[in-house]
């Protein structure tokens, strides 16, 4: 035998030894930390679990079991990742997808419970204890008949399942059905005298029927004869129109336990879930009106508004297509059905909606949320009747409050921020550092924050910036009016305006005598009681104020920035994104509804003129990936050539832009933060000028950042600058350099400078109003304004 052959057959024998030696100590290890676990030595099995992972890291078990030692010990994050490692070695072990759902249901995460519990019953489906968690998630989620149906089928697999038989009699009294939950505990009782599972179901089930009765007796009293199911329904429906919404649940509760096939008792149920933001509950409750009654197009409708707040636009669709083919008048559910599709860039009929909703702004009427219009509609004067038309269906009706500048004790004004987004949120990021640089001995700063007290880096960083913080969400808005007032506070800046859960009919009350309208909302607000707005000579340039409701403010850069936000020193490789080896990189991470029919085939275009290039976009959802894909191979582009990167934390997000080559922006609907994110990462971006405010943020941002040959006038001169740079290389460098070298020196990351001209202007802002003068345009930019 030739002497390298035997060389080799050693060689392969050495290393099969080490092989088959590295597995038999792996299963050693594995059956002692089996043991282990068993006698609950959890310390002992963690360690040997750690082990077989040394010995063998492709052991899905070890770490599956090394996870569920974590979750014992109540390390919730680390458990669920370490089951998640597990289950992307062994995606079929239905235990795992079991463990790591409820360790999801413990954190309150019920979609992904829901997911790992479907998961592990498509493994096992007689699996009763998952059928059991399941219904668990489903009863705390708000859902009880689904939470029953999960039972019917576990009691079909085990007839005889006390903890079937307890989760169902808890299920029936939150369905207020406390005969037969109460009877079904007795029958339990009886065969099991004592048992602690029982008693402690009956304590939950009394619970509940102490609340139900309590809240039913604030409306009834002490009635001597049960009500009817109408008369429950119609205090119900009382309760509702006075916002008591746990009240009114109650009553619609009680009336379908006496009458369970009241379709729109179930459907007004559905509208209290909403109030209480309890959308699982609420399509729960749609879906039953509308499987009772077909043609109750409102219950379609509602559910597909409260799928789109849980971001479930394709089964939101749905809905809204099933409530236009059922109503007579069908224009808001196709505005919303728009509304969804754009989320998921399905563009099914978007020229003919398009011109529908253009017609109906035209004749004052806004069926969609202004901010969607402004994804589909660049005309200034359009977005000006949209907003004006919001107002007037919105807040038409309140009646303003007049207002006088207070007397000063001191020198200093008092400045209230209100927004739901003191957070982890792109408005926090770009404004945390203004709050600790105003000039405390000319303000006092006041933040009102409606949204719930998330308590994460971000917002505890803000509560410290500001000299006041307020948590405001359990309010009503004559409340945080009256609150404002009492401090009082001379300038309200609204940093929401028509944005989601937000708050401006306070400002149709008024809560301050100069109210503000800044970054939330790129647009007018169209609201007479709102003073000014925040522009520049780009964003806002003089000819453009007619189209503003406010008077302009005009400032060296519409928008603020933090020179604090950190970018992490993780290295995105092409290689783990998926980019082909020598490819250019555009890039876009603007939001999908951002995206229209016209944009993205622009952006075709781009990509088939450069054939060795890829274009990075955001998954935000799955269905956007498969439709975007669908539409690219329809235009003959391999879809594939799009590559979609997952949410990252805002650092990590911040260091991704460095794996690419040039930012593509969109129109008419610009990005707004994430421009300024790409440059603050030295990134170029290129924009096209649009009419309107948001069809205008990135050519500021290019402006104040020093790189105004970034901004091209129309689509041809984009698609040309951006091939253009593409293809010449040492172009594109130049521009990298220059943003490097001044990008601290411009105005866009020059927020001392920013706070100075700002805080001038909020002074003279409430000069004139002191003075009884009307609000009149402020210029304090100093800056070039663009042709």
């Amino acid at each position: 035998m030739d002497n390298n052959v035997k060389l080799h057959n050693m060689q392969t024998k050495s290393i099969n030894n080490l092989f088959f030696s590295a597995m038999n100590t792996a299963t050693s290890l594995f059956d002692q930390a089996l043991q282990a676990h068993h006698l609950a030595q959890l310390a002992l099995a963690h360690d040997l679990y750690e082990q077989v992972g040394v010995s063998d890291p492709q052991h899905a078990q070890a770490l599956h079991l090394r996870g569920v030692i974590c979750l014992q010990w109540g390390q919730q994050d680390t458990g669920i990742e370490l089951i998640v490692r597990a289950l992307q070695l062994q995606p079929a072990n239905p235990k795992a997808h079991f463990n790591l759902a409820n360790a999801y249901l413990t954190q309150q995460r019920y979609d992904d419970a829901l997911d790992h519990f479907d998961q592990a019953l498509q493994h096992q489906p007689e699996y009763v204890q998952a059928l059991l968690g399941q219904a668990q998630a489903l009863r705390q989620s708000e859902r009880p008949y689904s939470a029953m149906a999960s039972l019917a089928r576990a009691l079909q697999i085990q007839p005889q399942s006390l903890e079937a038989h307890l989760e169902l009699a808890i299920t029936q009294a939150q369905l207020a059905q406390f005969e037969p939950a109460r009877l079904r505990l007795a029958q339990l009782a009886q065969q099991a005298p004592g048992h602690a599972a029982i008693k402690q179901a009956l304590q939950e089930v009394d619970r509940l029927y102490q609340t139900h009765s309590r809240l039913l007796r604030s409306f009834l009293g002490a009635s001597p004869t049960p009500p009817q199911p109408s008369q429950l329904a119609l205090m119900g429906i009382l309760a509702h129109s006075r916002q008591q919404y746990e009240a009114s649940i109650a009553f619609f509760n009680a009336s379908l336990a006496l009458d369970p096939r009241q379709a729109k008792v179930c459907s007004q149920k559905g509208l209290s879930h909403l109030g209480l933001g309890q959308y699982y509950g609420a399509i729960e409750s749609f879906d039953r009106a509308t499987s009772l009654d077909p043609s109750l197009s409102e219950a379609w409708h509602n559910a597909g508004s409260a799928l789109c707040e849980l971001q479930q636009y394709p089964a939101a669709i749905t809905q809204f297509r099933e409530a236009v083919r059922t109503s007579e008048d069908k224009t808001l559910s196709l505005f919303m059905q728009l509304t969804a599709q754009l989320n998921v860039c399905d563009w099914t009929d978007f020229d003919d909606i398009q011109r529908q909703v253009i017609a109906q702004i035209k004749r004052g009427h806004c069926p969609m949320q202004p901010l969607q219009v402004l994804a589909i509609c660049g005309e200034p004067e359009l977005q000006l009747q949209a907003a004006q038309a919001h107002y007037k269906d919105t807040q038409g009706h309140v009646i303003e409050t007049p207002l006088k500048s207070r007397t000063h004790s001191d020198a200093r004004l008092r400045i209230g921020y209100f927004s739901r987004d003191f957070r982890e949120h792109a408005v926090a990021y770009l404004t945390a550092e203004l709050f600790e640089l105003h000039d405390r001995r000319q303000f006092e700063v006041i933040a009102f924050n409606f949204g719930e007290p998330t308590r994460d880096r971000m917002q505890e960083r803000l509560r410290q910036s500001f000299d006041q913080f307020h948590d405001v969400a359990h309010l009503d808005d004559g409340q945080i009016v009256q609150l404002a007032r009492s401090l009082p506070i001379d300038l309200a800046v609204d940093l929401a305006g028509y944005t989601a859960d937000n708050r401006t009919g306070l400002f149709a009350r008024r809560v301050a005598p100069v109210q503000i309208n800044y970054l939330g909302f790129p647009g007018t607000l169209g609201h007479p009681q709102i003073d000014y707005v925040i522009g520049d000579p780009v964003i806002t340039p003089d000819s453009g104020h007619t189209s503003f409701s406010e008077k302009v403010i005009s400032l060296p850069c519409f928008q603020v920035n933090d020179r604090q936000r950190p970018i992490s020193d993780r290295v995105f490789t092409r290689d783990e994104l998926g980019i082909p080896d020598g490819h250019f990189v555009f890039c876009c991470f603007n939001s999908s509804y951002k995206i229209t029919p016209a944009m993205f085939n622009t952006w075709l275009r781009i990509l088939q003129a450069c054939p060795a290039s890829s274009l990075l976009l955001v998954k935000f959802h799955d269905q956007t990936e498969i439709n975007l894909k669908q539409h690219a191979r329809a235009q003959g582009l391999d879809p594939d050539r799009l590559i979609f990167c997952p949410k990252v934390p805002t650092p990590d997000y911040l260091a991704r832009f460095r794996v690419a080559d040039l930012f593509l922006d969109s129109s008419p609907f610009n990005a707004g933060t994430t421009a300024s994110d790409a440059l603050w990462a030295g990134l170029p971006v290129i924009t096209i000028a649009g009419q309107a405010f948001a069809g205008r943020m990135a050519a500021s941002l290019l402006h104040a950042v020093g790189l105004p040959e970034l901004v091209a006038e129309d689509v041809p001169g984009y698609e040309q600058l951006a091939i253009r740079l593409a293809t010449t290389p040492g172009e594109l460098a130049q521009f990298k350099d220059r943003l490097a070298a001044q990008r601290l020196r411009m105005p866009l990351f020059d927020t001392p400078v920013f706070v100075s001209r700002y805080e001038a202007a909020l002074l003279l802002a409430h000069q004139r109003q002191h003075q009884g003068l009307p609000p009149q345009a402020i210029d304090m930019s100093h800056m070039q304004a663009m042709p």
